[in-house]
C-alpha cells in the first residue's frame, strides 16, 4: 500500500512519461548531488545549490522560500513569496520552472521545466500532491494523456492512495477489479486504453 505519510512516489505512465509525486507540505529544490536530502527533494541536473529554494503549502496556498538566487516572472525575490498559477520560477542564472495549478477541482500543483535542463532520476515532471491528481486528455489535468478516452483520478482516503477510472474497470497485474482500487507499490495498473505503475522509493 502507498501511504501519503511517505515523502514521495514515482508514477510511470506508459507512453507518456515518469512523474515524481511529492506528498509533503515542504519540498526542496536544488541540484542532483547524491548527498542532499532524499524523498522531499526535487533534484535538477544543473549548477544550482543543493538547497536553492523550497516550496511550502500553508493556509491553503503555495509559498516559495528563496534560499539562493531566485526570481519569479523575471523579478528577483527574497524571503517567502506567494505562488500563483502560471508563474515562471528562475533558479540561479538559467534554470526555469513553470508553476501550474491546472484544475479548479484540485489544489495539486505541477512543476514543469521550461529551460533545457532535466530532472534527475528520469523524471519528466513533478506533482505537488494535495488530495487528488487528475490524469487524462485536456489542459486541466496534472498529467496530460492525450490518447486516453476517459479520465483517471489518484486520490487519498485516510492516509492511503487510491485510483479510480471514469470508464471501464481497472486491472492490476492482469487481475480485473472494479472502477476503484487501493494502490499498491510496484503493481501495474491498466484500464481500457491506459496503463501505469506507481512505486515508492527514496529519491535523491
Amino acid at each position: 500500500m502507498i501511504s501519503t505519510s511517505q515523502a514521495s512516489c514515482k508514477i510511470w505512465v506508459d507512453g507518456v512519461g515518469c512523474y515524481l509525486v511529492c506528498f509533503g507540505d515542504d519540498v526542496q529544490i536544488g541540484n542532483a548531488r547524491p548527498d542532499v536530502q532524499k524523498g522531499s527533494h526535487i533534484a535538477i541536473v544543473s549548477d544550482l545549490a543543493s538547497q536553492q529554494a523550497a516550496i511550502n503549502f500553508r493556509d491553503e496556498s503555495y509559498w516559495m522560500q528563496s534560499i539562493q538566487q531566485t526570481s519569479i516572472d523575471g523579478v528577483k525575490v527574497s524571503g517567502v513569496t506567494n505562488l500563483c498559477h502560471g508563474q515562471l520560477l528562475t533558479m540561479g542564472e538559467d534554470v526555469q520552472l513553470r508553476f501550474l495549478i491546472p484544475s479548479s477541482l484540485s489544489q495539486s500543483a505541477v512543476l514543469q521545466l521550461e529551460s533545457p535542463h532535466r530532472f534527475a532520476n528520469g523524471v519528466d515532471g513533478v506533482i505537488l500532491f494535495r488530495k487528488t491528481c487528475l490524469l487524462g486528455d485536456g489542459t486541466q489535468k496534472h498529467i496530460t494523456c492525450r490518447d486516453w478516452s476517459a479520465d483517471v483520478v489518484l486520490f487519498t482516503r485516510g492516509d492511503y492512495l487510491f485510483c479510480k477510472t471514469m470508464q471501464g474497470e481497472i486491472s492490476v497485474d492482469g487481475e480485473t477489479f472494479g472502477r476503484e482500487i487501493q494502490v499498491m507499490s510496484k503493481k501495474h495498473l491498466q484500464g481500457n486504453d491506459w496503463s501505469m505503475s506507481i512505486e515508492t522509493e527514496e529519491i535523491n
